[in-house]
């Protein structure tokens, strides 16, 4: 990856640390299942105190949409904050 972003916008060392530490800490990743095995996965970033944002996802292509928005409900849940 390095070698594409220093072509782009330069290299530095100092944002890409401050960059994927501030990552880490603000984002929410799962790996979603649906029937115990994978489904997807979905990279979220809390907006505000009680909203998550969905930042990307990506879904296996052997189950339908419908399945993986099921399951993505189940593994988002435990998120949930209430004011």
């Amino acid at each position: 990856m390095r070698e594409v972003i220093e072509k782009t916008r330069g290299w530095d060392d100092a944002w890409q640390r401050e960059d994927f530490d501030r990552r880490f800490d603000e984002y929410v990743v799962l790996l979603i299942e649906r029937e115990g095995r994978p489904a997807g996965g979905m990279v979220l970033e809390w907006a505000s105190a009680r909203n998550l944002y969905e930042r990307s996802r990506f879904e296996v292509t052997e189950f339908d949409h419908r399945s993986f928005e099921c399951a993505t409900v189940a593994a988002v849940r435990p998120f949930h904050r209430r004011a």
